[in-house]
């Protein structure tokens, strides 16, 4: 099904004029706050789209009316309305958006680090935050085998020679 969902419908990733926001239904409250949403309130009460498991059969038919609606707008218009409407709504955004949202910006998911060969080199932060063992990205991504001998030393248990001998034999 994609972005779809299987049963509850609509629910996916719908194209607008600029992009793409993902509208979801899980109800009969839901469904009719999305109709009002996008000014189509008689849509709640087609006897094709009526109930969850109306619409979930009638899928295409749904779709076939809801993507032209929903392509007429750029997605901040459809927000702005569904919000209004109390419809469930999101952006799906492109990874320069992500990076300037404000609550990814908040929740300091985008990290500094120093990388060797790259320089200051952006990274996405640890989503879990406790206040007191605050995890951060401390070093930047190795470099192709960085850690190899310590890997093969450390965690498999091979000697200085047996490295050295993979190494000369191109395993490594």
């Amino acid at each position: 099904y994609g972005s779809e969902h299987e049963w509850n419908v609509p629910w996916k990733a719908f194209k607008t004029q600029d992009g793409y926001v993902v509208f979801t239904t899980s109800s009969e409250g839901t469904w009719r706050k999305l109709c009002q949403a996008i000014g189509h309130p008689d849509l709640a009460e087609d006897d094709r789209f009526r109930t969850g498991e109306l619409r979930a059969r009638n899928r295409d038919e749904l779709y076939a009316i809801l993507d032209p609606i929903i392509a007429e707008r750029m997605t901040a218009q459809w927000l702005r309305l569904a919000d209004a409407a109390g419809a469930a709504a999101a952006p799906v955004n492109t990874i320069d958006q992500v990076f300037k949202d404000p609550q990814v910006l908040h929740r300091q998911m985008l990290q500094y680090v120093d990388h060797p060969t790259l320089g200051r080199l952006a990274q996405i932060g640890h989503p879990q935050k406790f206040s007191g063992t605050p995890a951060s990205i401390r070093l930047a991504p190795p470099l192709l085998g960085q850690h190899t001998d310590e890997t093969l030393q450390l965690l498999l248990g091979f000697s200085p020679s047996q490295i050295a001998e993979l190494r000369a034999q191109k395993v490594i």
